[in-house]
C-alpha cells in the first residue's frame, strides 16, 4: 500500500538534509507505528475505565480485618465456609 504524506517545506528540507530516502522511509514507518500503539493504549485505558465504572459493589460476608485475623489464627477452612456459603 502507498500513501502520500505531504509536510510543510522546511519540515521536508530537515528531514532529508538529516535522513537518507530509506531513513526517512523507516522513520515515517515507525512514527506512524508509534502513534498506532498510542492510540491502542488510550483506547484500552478507556476501555479499562468503562469497565471499573460498571463494577457493582458486593457485600462481604465478613471484614477483611477479619478475614484477615482468621487466616492469621489459622482458622482457613472456617473462613472458606463461611464465605462459600455466603454465596
Amino acid at each position: 500500500m502507498q500513501l502520500a504524506i505531504e509536510f510543510p517545506d522546511q519540515l521536508f528540507f530537515d528531514l532529508q538534509e538529516t535522513l537518507p530516502q530509506q531513513d526517512l522511509k523507516q522513520f515515517v514507518l515507525d512514527a506512524v507505528e508509534a502513534k498506532l500503539l498510542q492510540e491502542k493504549r488510550k483506547q484500552q485505558q478507556r476501555e479499562l475505565m468503562a469497565m471499573i465504572k460498571a463494577i457493582q459493589p458486593v457485600k462481604a460476608a465478613l471484614s477483611s480485618e477479619e478475614m484477615t485475623r482468621m487466616l492469621r489464627e489459622g482458622k482457613d477452612h472456617e473462613l472458606t465456609e463461611l464465605l462459600n456459603h455466603g454465596k
